[in-house]
């Protein structure tokens, strides 16, 4: 008899009923690989907001979520504001006059910014009409950290010899295939590469380099959009810089990219 995965659902009633080590880790696990609904403001859709919605829409379209107007609530508790997040439509069906709203999908490296963007999220409550679970907003960023990935182009000076190697083939299926995902969501990529840092006092050290036009750089969305890959890995770390670093130069002329978006195209991958 197979058994069925569990939901993420299932996950936080077992961990309401019993908040064991086990089921504290397998809710945290579930949350960082789950989809969730997020409801936008209801006053983006008054006539006289025509505008700021085309921008807001544009934003979703492009990938960046971090900014939109969400629908905030507040209790008579001085916890703050609430954010209603929800793991399923017939969860979010649930909240009251959800009908009446436009809502917005998205995976967890995006929530985790949303979060870290707007400090005016004191609280995430998920389900709020069904099996809830609360985080305060500290609560949330350090429980679900997933900072691991560094942004090290910075600590490549001018005139800096860096080694790297291909190794795609050390890479998993499933690692990259989220790397190809991630860029289509992402339309300001145009090409990706992952290659392994040689270096010679400790051990090697993956990167991700990204060809991005200067003014598309956002090392926040672009490094939190990597976690979901660093998760494949069994190395801790992980690296992210742009194409148009000194140090990414050979690795762009000489090395075949993991995505291109002008041959996702031609192919028909992204419509």
């Amino acid at each position: 008899m197979h058994s069925h995965p569990i939901t993420l659902e299932r996950a936080i009633a077992n961990f309401k009923k019993n908040s064991t080590p086990e089921n504290a880790q397998r809710l945290i696990t579930l949350i960082k690989e789950g989809t969730f609904y997020l409801l936008i403001h209801p006053s983006l859709m008054r006539p006289e907001n025509a505008k700021k919605r085309q921008e807001v829409e544009e934003q979703i379209r492009q990938g960046h979520v971090e900014k939109l107007p969400l629908l905030l609530f507040n209790t008579e508790s001085e916890a703050g504001t609430i954010l209603p997040v929800f793991t399923n439509r017939n969860e979010m069906a649930k909240f009251p006059d959800s009908q009446k709203m436009a809502a917005i999908q998205v995976t967890f490296p995006p929530l985790y910014l949303l979060v870290k963007s707007q400090p005016k999220i004191d609280n995430l409550l998920i389900n709020p009409e069904g099996h809830a679970i609360a985080f305060n907003r500290e609560q949330f960023l350090q429980s679900f950290d997933i900072g691991s990935i560094k942004t090290v182009e910075d600590s490549f000076k001018p005139g800096t010899v860096a080694h790297f190697e291909q190794g795609i083939n050390e890479i998993s299926p499933k690692g990259k295939r989220l790397l190809i995902e991630a860029a289509i969501r992402h339309p300001e990529i145009e090409a990706l590469w992952i290659v392994r840092q040689l270096r010679t006092d400790t051990n090697h050290r993956w990167f991700v380099i990204l060809d991005v036009k200067p003014e598309d750089q956002h090392h926040d969305t672009h490094t939190l959009m990597l976690d979901a890959f660093l998760r494949t890995l069994s190395e801790e770390e992980a690296g992210m810089m742009y194409a148009d670093n000194e140090a990414a130069r050979d690795v762009v002329s000489l090395f075949e990219p993991l995505y291109r978006r002008q041959d996702a195209q031609s192919s028909g991958v992204i419509h």
